[in-house]
């Protein structure tokens, strides 16, 4: 009697332990990631880097996976995130670069230190885009 009840008792410890470890062991369950939801994480990636054409690009693109899954709000969200870096750039259509370029091309006989003093962001509105400072200035 006394070998039955201790062969129950070994039989139930090893058996708690199995479940135990394989509860353990298992680990956190993971959801599928859409392909919109990959894109999108990366486009957010981009806008918060300032890389605003690469941000509405793939806002562009995530929203495009969202409505071909039938993920409408998801969709509606990318649509307006790539709006809002849309828009961004055209606020700020050049960059410090370009406005230089212009500036040089139609005023050639102006003192390059002249031409620097024109655009210091402490006067014009500028923002950081695309790896480049960006100026809110509209070249006619």
């Amino acid at each position: 009697m006394k070998r039955i009840i201790s062969m129950l008792t070994v039989t139930a410890l090893v058996l708690i332990a199995v479940i135990l470890v394989a509860g353990c062991t298992s680990g956190p369950a993971t959801t599928p990631v859409s392909k919109g939801d990959a894109i999108s994480l990366l486009a957010e990636q981009e806008f918060q880097n300032n890389n605003l054409h690469a941000a509405a690009r793939l806002f562009t693109l995530a929203q495009e996976n969202y409505t071909a899954a039938g993920n409408t709000a998801a969709a509606l969200n990318a649509r307006d995130r790539a709006s809002i870096a849309r828009m961004m750039v055209l606020e700020y259509p050049y960059n410090r670069s370009q406005i230089e370029e212009i500036i040089n091309a139609r005023f050639p006989d102006i003192p390059a230190d002249r031409k620097a003093s024109l655009l210091p962001c402490d006067q014009s509105p500028c923002i950081e885009r695309d790896g480049e400072k960006s100026v809110n200035q509209q070249v006619k």
